[in-house]
């Protein structure tokens, strides 16, 4: 005979609660159980509703496997009639399924869901009691299961779309870097494609449903260097409340300070599950047991290995891109991070570092007959010295088909500004800037960019986007000087859909400068004349960058006269009749006539 079980759940309050949409929300209670959903009554303009609502009845609670309450606490929006996120909570009903009959009376701390864009504040107060009611025939073999608390969290990265980001243009390798607290691993890296597939299953033993998850997408250059694509944070207790189906779903990827913007960084297709898993249970409980379980295992191996290690050794050193000098050094793994790791955490470390390495020496070993004359990055203090020189060529955006341009420097979120030139579509600004940046790491570097933004001034309306150029530090390091001199960069805009090309160009400096390197002098005046002389060679064509991901070709445009029709006539001076004209065609393209 079927099991007929129940669950009785009472809403009662909330407090605190705050909404995006408004300074007072109209908050109600979405409750979820299984496959069965049941809702409060929205109360209008309050932080602190008071609902009493009557019992909410779930059925087959054992029947259809549920393990786990969720509550989503929403504002509707009376204008609209949308709704809008103001919080979350998963419940595990583990304790409530133990105690059959007893009510489990609490409050429960709003959780933040992926869309939200602001932090959950406020708190909700419900009441469950669960009651079994089960046929005498079998009451003797049914038990209520005890349920375990999810410790695994299991993520495959499945795909991921570029086509329509605005970071690249052409196919790169990829890989995906998940992290949850101080968990981090990565992906396997992707072949080179603007839809990558990686397909690469990713497990983290993660026990604390409020963590987040991390996930950054970087596209993988060459050596050791990665460029930032996109991420974006997803909180665990969303994977929760999906149960033993997980989640299966696609995700817009964010800037670096998790904003959505236009033209998009990417997607990506996940399958997350968070479960409880018997081997990882096992392995805490042994971690727990040992009485000296920090930094044991790294102690004793610091060390056996110090006191194996001749003074001879210490001094040998390598040159070889492909020999690092801490595979020979057993203690090369001692830092301060690992001396307080627990032995399992060690050898999870150790394992991610082989892998890692292994995946550097073959990257090595398949370019053949390529150099390894990349500059060591540095980790430390950092000037980036920016000279914005000129801009030429821009769109007009005025009426008048003129704009008045002002340049914008972005690095690491700091952001300078030039002066603004008037009724303009070429013009010299000849300003310097200067970012100092402490203490960076080599992951800062690698994902650095320098980003150049050129407006159109208004001064009683937004200024208008004319277009940008970016590119990342570690390019500008690596070439000769650690600098782009003089450099044409081309402008582009990809809020444009109608004008995809180039909407102008800027032509600046920039040198990067990291620990114990110097800046090379140039001669302004000499530097001038052999600009005039390459612009005359060129015929007075501009080898303009055109940004990461975008190549450049040599095109000629072609065009045949053939005749022109219906033209008007003119009046002679000398009768009243109508008689043809001297016609003549005239053509304009990029600056050329």
């Amino acid at each position: 005979m079927d099991i007929i079980d129940r669950l009785e759940v009472k809403v009662i309050e909330a407090e605190d609660l705050s909404s995006a949409d408004s300074l007072f929300p109209t908050p109600y209670t979405e409750i979820v159980v299984g496959p069965d959903i049941k809702k409060t009554k929205p109360l209008p303009e309050s932080n602190n509703p008071v609902w009493n609502h009557p019992t909410m009845v779930f059925n087959q609670i054992l029947g259809n496997g549920t393990d786990s309450l969720v509550a989503y606490v929403k504002h509707w929006d009376m204008f609209t009639g949308k709704d809008s996120n103001i919080g979350m909570v998963v419940i595990p009903l583990a304790t409530c399924l133990n105690a059959p009959g007893i009510d489990i009376d609490d409050w429960y701390s709003l959780q933040a869901t992926s869309e939200m864009k602001m932090r959950p504040s406020g708190r909700i107060h419900i009441i469950m009691t669960y009651f079994n009611a089960i046929d005498e025939d079998v009451i003797m073999n049914v038990t209520v299961p005890t349920l375990q608390a999810p410790n695994l969290l299991q993520i495959r990265v499945l795909e991921g779309d570029f086509t329509s980001g605005i970071l690249s243009k052409s196919p790169f390798e990829s890989f995906v870097v998940v992290q949850v607290n101080d968990l981090r691993k990565e992906s396997k890296v992707s072949k080179r494609s603007l839809t990558p597939v990686w397909d690469d299953s990713i497990e983290l033993p993660v026990s604390d449903g409020s963590s987040m998850i991390e996930l950054t997408v970087k596209k993988q250059t060459q050596l050791l260097r990665s460029i930032f694509l996109g991420r974006l944070r997803i909180p665990i207790n969303e994977i929760a409340a999906a149960g033993d189906i997980g989640i299966n779903k696609e995700y817009a990827l964010l800037n670096e300070n998790f904003e959505f913007i236009e033209g998009g960084n990417g997607r990506i297709k996940l399958q997350m599950k968070w479960v409880f898993d018997s081997a990882t249970e096992e392995e805490t409980k042994r971690q727990k047991s040992r009485t000296n379980k920090k930094g044991f295992l790294s102690r004793i191996a610091k060390t056996i290995f110090r006191s194996g290690t001749s003074k001879d050794e210490e001094e040998v050193e390598t040159t070889s891109p492909l020999i690092n000098k801490d595979d020979d050094d057993p203690t090369s793994f001692m830092n301060e991070e690992t001396l307080d790791m627990t032995p399992y955490e060690l050898s999870q470390y150790l394992e991610e570092k082989r892998r890692k390495r292994k995946e550097e020496i073959e990257q090595l070993l398949s370019k053949e007959g390529e150099g390894y004359d990349e500059p060591i990055i540095k980790e430390g203090d950092y000037t980036i010295q920016v000279h914005i020189i000129e801009c030429a060529d821009l769109k007009g955006l005025d009426i008048s088909g003129l704009s008045d341009p002002q340049c914008y420097i972005e690095i690491f979120g700091q952001k300078q500004k030039t002066r603004i030139i008037r009724n303009s579509l070429s013009g010299f600004f000849d300003e310097t800037f200067y970012f100092n940046f402490k203490d960076l790491k080599r992951e800062q570097i690698q994902d650095g960019t320098l980003k150049i933004t050129v407006y159109n001034y208004n001064w009683f309306r937004p200024s208008q986007l004319i277009g940008f150029f970016q590119t990342d530090l570690l390019s500008i390091y690596n070439t000769k000087d650690h600098e782009y001199y003089r450099h044409w960069a081309s402008l582009r805009n990809p809020n444009l859909k109608d004008d995809i090309g180039s909407q102008g160009s800027v032509k600046f400096s920039a040198v990067v400068l990291g620990p114990g390197d110097n800046q090379k002098f140039h001669d302004p005046i000499k530097d001038e004349d052999d600009d005039e002389i390459d612009l005359e060679q060129s015929q007075g064509t501009l080898s303009v960058d055109l940004g990461d991901g975008v190549s450049q070709s040599l095109h000629f445009l072609v065009v045949s006269i053939i005749k022109a029709e219906g033209l008007p006539g003119f009046d002679r001076f000398i009768s009243s009749q109508k008689n043809g004209l001297y016609a003549y065609f005239s053509l304009e393209f990029a600056g050329n006539k």
